[in-house]
């Protein structure tokens, strides 16, 4: 029986686990592809952000500055905006005010820190045709940055045409002296006024700047971005100029380089993100542990599954011993002798040919039958009557079954 029901299931145990473990992992890939979609999505985004490959992203000088020995980070969350290290902002048209907000204000906590805040040029779209590209729609108007009173103070932008053999300078006396490059492109932006010049064209007009902090700390914005991107990265001059940017920027040759990926990511961190990240990592942990014990002890069973009993089982006995309980617990043992005599004294009268007379009769009648090895009915029935607890009721109303029969067969 057991072999042929072996044989007639087509899983094995071991089937069977792999495909279950096979599901579990594959549900836990999903919900951990849920709870990070938008930092995954951010990592592959086109436009003028640290992971993005396009002209106008800043993958170059991200990779140039790990390339070359300098320690690299990607600040993935709000802790490192409070980091003492050389950190890059890079700001997009639709960055949330509120949220650079928060950052600068971060920063600018800090004592001795250097934030540099990379402001965009260029309106893209991500190229339909070529995966990481873009297509450009245009520059800015240097008019939408007057939103950005509000995060930096009364600062004003600007563009211009670039003349031939027009040059970006490093402002004697300042951390980037000896810059000395090919403006990146026929256009620049520039800060009007508001900020210290640290880089200038030609012509003088400030391209990147600098604010002073009361306690050390510095912010400065470079108003073209084709300095530092891919683009103008794209010439070994070009590069050259980029990594001493970034080496004037930091405190020294130790200090780190962290590209921010939090100002332009999605949002905060979800509940799904919650799961995989501590202190509720343990929780999900001991949540998973659990669920392995529960099937290893479920595979792990021995035979089929036994199903419970009934409560009332069928037949007779079951019907005598449910009503036998029902008795012993409304306590009315003591009046079940005189009905269990009653009982016995009719079927053997009616037995033995005196079932026509009346109770009293009959019960006269047995008491005077010639005397059995034992006690008589009258002695049995009164035990029986006078049975004080169940013990007792069972033992005399045994006996007195026992003579029934005996008279009975007897006679």
């Amino acid at each position: 029986m057991a072999d042929r029901s072996a044989a007639d299931n087509p899983f094995s145990v071991r089937t069977v686990a792999i495909i279950v473990l096979g599901g579990v992992l594959a549900f836990l890939g999903f919900l951990f592809l849920m709870a990070y979609a938008p930092q995954i999505r951010a990592r592959g985004d086109s436009g003028a952000q640290p992971m993005s490959k396009s002209a106008v992203g800043f993958y170059g000088l991200y990779k140039l500055s790990e390339a070359t020995g300098r320690l690299t980070e990607l600040g993935t969350d709000e802790a490192h905006w409070s980091a003492t290290g050389f950190v890059i902002v890079t700001i997009q048209p639709d960055t949330d005010l509120e949220r650079l907000k928060r950052l600068v204000a971060a920063r600018r906590a800090v004592d001795g820190t250097k934030t540099l805040y990379i402001l965009p040029k260029y309106l893209t779209l991500p190229s339909f045709t070529r995966s990481g590209w873009v297509q450009n729609m245009g520059m800015l108007d240097p008019e939408w940055s007057k939103e950005l009173l509000a995060v930096f103070g009364r600062i004003a932008f600007a563009e211009e045409k670039s003349p031939k053999g027009n040059r970006i300078i490093g402002v004697a006396d300042e951390e980037m002296a000896g810059i000395d490059i090919p403006a990146p492109s026929a256009t620049l932006h520039y800060i009007a006024k508001g900020m210290k010049p640290v880089l200038i064209d030609s012509g003088g007009e400030v391209v990147m700047g600098r604010t002073d902090l009361n306690n050390g700390a510095a912010d400065y914005i470079l108003a073209d971005p084709d300095i530092l991107s891919n683009q103008g990265l794209k010439s070994p001059e070009g590069a050259r100029a980029a990594l001493a940017v970034v080496d004037a920027l930091r405190h020294d040759t130790k200090d780190s380089v962290a590209f921010d990926m939090v100002l332009n990511a999605s949002g905060s961190r979800n509940l799904l993100q919650l799961m995989f990240e501590p202190p509720f990592l343990a929780l999900t942990l001991a949540v998973l542990a659990a669920a392995l014990l529960v099937g290893i002890h479920a595979f792990g069973r021995f035979g089929p599954a036994v199903p419970e009993p009934r409560a009332i089982p069928f037949g007779k006995r079951a019907l005598a011993d449910n009503a036998a309980v029902l008795i012993a617990r409304a306590g009315a043992v003591k009046r079940l002798g005189d009905r269990y005599v009653a009982m016995i004294r009719e079927t053997a009268a009616t037995a033995l040919g005196a079932g026509a007379l009346d109770p009293e009769a009959q019960e006269r009648w047995l008491a005077g039958l010639p005397s059995l090895p034992g006690a008589d009915f009258a002695t049995l029935a009164a035990r029986t009557r006078a049975a004080p607890n169940s013990d007792a009721m069972r033992s005399a109303a045994r006996a007195l079954h026992d003579w029934r029969n005996e008279v009975v067969r007897d006679r």
